[in-house]
């Protein structure tokens, strides 16, 4: 009960992952159910497998992913309610589709692996699924047919299958001479790759030794011009030398000596009457020696006509081995040539390398001389800030000795004037004790005196303006006062006192 109840929840992760295209749950889960899971009856209610609704839903990597774990690809649809399911492979429901192109390309994307691979069961499950030989191909640019990919991957037995798939001579003879955008065949393709088995298979089936390419490696060349192998010159030297020796066919030498024997015959039956002359009568021995010499000559001239054909063989193959041998020769010259462009250019190229290694040289010795540089200059200004750290280093010790030597000495000065009364002097006291009465006043003042007995200058008493340079302030009030004496505010009042004066 658990193992059923497991499948179904198998088989619902199925449906939903193909739903929603999720390609990587869809391998998680045909993994872990490989050895249980039986694909074929894998179906929802709607009778679909997963592959169907993923190619419903448009989902490629889903279909891609289904293709590829086994489903297969010429399932039914069975017992759906819509008609337009019912009955259908996953492959006509992308044929249906509106933007089919995409769906498509995954189905014969997969046709074309499975090709390569020689997997004869799963190419006809995609050609039993709906996919035409004739018209199926791997898309643009290059157009090739299944049976392209089948002669160039050298898949004999895929290649069976696709030409028995078509029954009619006509549309058999349309699917083997297919040219793909190159205009080259399947022929060619089986010749360029070697393959002297799909070579043969393509020739009995009655491939056309005469198409030539239109474009690419293929152009202005028949399929026996681009292979390089003896046996498959052979092949095709012997399949255009078939209508030849087909007259040399049993029922065509019967024929063939019947006509002989009636012209031999025609030829000593004369109706012109000629005189009768007498002569022994003939016996029966001698009648069948004339029979005997008939039928031996007849018997001469059919080897003589199969050794003509042997020789004409013989001579078509050499010259089939001269032409191919001279296509050789043209391709090695012109290898040859591409190889010698490729040298020059080579010498070219190590020309300039060697040019761009001496210029590296000289770029790296200028590098080194302006590291030297660089070097010599960093030096320098080491130097510099050393001498500029000495120079401070001896200020700060300078400075410091010339705090050390200058000592100072404060000495207060208290100076006590007191007044008893309004009309008494003042007088000075230098005792700390004062008078109960009267007022009191302290002065403070500090005198320094240093160790260098270096003389105060005396206060300058300012001079006094003369008389002239009042007249000129008085005289010249507009004047640059910039350019005429200094003078300060008492000055002018003493100036304008002796103007009045005057």
């Amino acid at each position: 009960m658990a193992a059923s109840e497991d499948l179904e929840a198998a088989y619902d992760g199925l449906f939903m992952a193909a739903e929603h295209g999720r390609a990587d749950v869809l391998k998680a889960l045909l993994e872990h159910g490989k050895d249980v899971l039986d694909l074929p009856q894998i179906r929802n209610a709607a009778g679909l497998t997963p592959l169907h609704v993923a190619v419903i839903f448009q989902k490629a990597d889903a279909v891609r992913t289904l293709l590829a774990a086994g489903f297969p690809a010429d399932a039914q649809v069975i017992g759906s309610a819509n008609p337009k399911y019912a009955g259908l492979t996953a492959f006509a429901l992308a044929a249906n589709q509106a933007p089919a192109r995409s769906i498509l390309q995954v189905f014969l994307q997969f046709a074309i692996q499975e090709v390569a691979a020689n997997n004869v069961e799963s190419v006809a499950s995609i050609i039993r699924a709906g996919a035409d030989p004739i018209t199926a191909t791997d898309g643009s640019p290059l157009e090739n047919s299944l049976l392209h990919w089948a002669a160039c991957s050298n898949a004999v037995d895929v290649a069976v299958l696709l030409l028995d798939h078509v029954t009619d001579e006509n549309q058999r003879a349309v699917l083997i001479n297919r040219r793909n955008a190159d205009g080259a065949t399947a022929l060619h393709d089986a010749c360029y790759g070697n393959h002297a088995a799909c070579v043969q298979l393509l020739v009995d089936r009655g491939a056309d030794l005469s198409i030539v390419g239109t474009s690419g490696y293929f152009k202005d060349k028949t399929a026996v011009e681009v292979s390089s192998s003896n046996d498959i010159m052979q092949i095709i030297a012997k399949a255009r030398l078939q209508p030849a020796s087909a007259l040399s066919s049993p029922s065509v030498d019967a024929c063939l000596r019947h006509d002989i024997e009636q012209n031999f015959a025609e030829a000593t039956s004369s109706n012109v009457v000629e005189p009768v002359l007498p002569s022994p009568p003939r016996s029966n021995t001698e009648k069948q020696t004339d029979t005997q010499f008939r039928g031996d000559h007849t018997s001469v001239l059919l080897e003589e006509k199969q050794a003509l054909i042997e020789e004409l063989k013989h001579t078509i193959d050499g010259l089939v081995t001269e032409s191919h041998d001279r296509q050789l020769l043209r391709e090695q010259e012109v290898v040859l040539e591409f190889i010698r462009k490729l040298r020059e250019e080579k010498q070219v190229v190590e020309r300039h390398l060697q040019d761009a290694e001496q210029h590296i040289v000289a770029q790296e010795e200028i590098m080194m001389e302006l590291k030297t540089h660089i070097r010599r200059h960093n030096a320098l200004v080491e130097d510099l800030k050393q001498e500029i750290r000495t120079l401070q280093h001896e200020k700060a010790m300078a400075n410091a000795h010339l705090r050390n030597a200058n000592t100072a000495t404060v000495e207060d000065l208290v100076v006590t004037v007191t007044a008893t009364t309004d009309d008494e002097p003042p007088h000075s006291n230098r005792s700390n004790s004062s008078t109960t009465s009267g007022r009191s006043i302290t002065f403070r003042s500090m005198s320094a005196t240093t160790e260098l007995d270096v003389p105060l200058p005396s206060p300058k008493t300012p001079p006094t303006p003369s008389f002239w340079t009042s007249l000129l302030y008085y005289l010249w009030p507009f004047t640059d006062e910039e350019a005429l004496p200094s003078m300060n505010s008492t000055d002018r009042v003493a100036i304008d006192q002796t103007i009045m004066t005057v």
